[in-house]
């Protein structure tokens, strides 16, 4: 008898090494923003990628509205996106085909924050 889960079951920890890669991210421009100010904050989004699924797990500790996820491989040119609305869920799954290149990914907020990230898969 074979036993599906749901992807949603599917949960990662943050801190185990093995199971994924955490994508760092800065703030790139948005409401409230100042080129000028450097000083370490914490960002409402972590991204990690875990090889073993193909997969790109975000992570939002605030309701910060809809969330446009961007992901694009420079290498192959594939291209990947999608949206949430973290006021429901403060995790979201977006697959991709874990092909090897230099990844971006972008997060735009629907407040216009936007969060960028880069990594070699």
């Amino acid at each position: 008898m074979a036993v599906f889960l749901p992807l949603s079951f599917i949960t990662l920890k943050a801190d185990d090494d093995v199971l994924q890669t955490k994508i760092p991210l800065n703030r790139v421009f948005g409401e409230n923003y100042e080129k000028g100010n450097r000083g370490i904050i914490a960002l409402p989004i972590d991204c990690y990628y875990a090889a073993f699924l193909s997969i790109i797990q975000t992570n939002v500790s605030d309701n910060i509205g809809e969330i446009t996820i961007e992901v694009l491989n420079t290498t192959t040119g594939e291209y990947f996106y999608d949206t949430f609305d973290s006021a429901f869920t403060q995790q979201h799954i977006l697959n991709i085909t874990g092909s090897s290149g230099f990844y971006t990914i972008t997060y735009t907020t629907e407040s216009g924050d936007t969060y960028q990230g880069t990594t070699i898969l």
